[in-house]
């Protein structure tokens, strides 16, 4: 065998000893990386639909529900509805109000 050949037979050797040695690893690497970049771009489902139940702004804000009453009673929360005599929230008008801190609105 001359060198050229030889060369070329460690050289495949080496490439299918690779492959059979890491070929699963970079694999499941690939396959990992390419479901998170993936997953980034596929935008996620909203916690709430465009609306929030007295039930979800009690968990979101940390009152309990008959508080949330009270203060709806009080005019303390934005973004009250009234649908079908079921009290409902605007949910980003909602999650405003908790993201500040869930301050009394002045009244005026």
């Amino acid at each position: 065998m001359d060198k050229t050949n030889y060369k070329e037979f460690m050289i495949t050797n080496i490439e299918d000893l690779l492959r059979e040695s890491f070929g699963p690893l970079i694999r499941k690497a690939v396959t990992s990386a390419i479901a998170e970049a993936v997953a980034e771009t596929i935008p996620k489902a909203p916690k709430y639909g465009r609306l929030m139940s007295v039930t979800q702004l009690a968990n979101e804000s940390g009152y309990s529900k008959h508080t949330i009453y009270q203060k709806n009673c009080n005019h303390e929360i934005p973004g009250s509805v009234k649908i079908g005599g079921k009290l409902m929230f605007e949910t980003a008008t909602a999650l405003a109000w908790v993201a500040d801190g869930c301050r009394t609105l002045k009244k005026s």
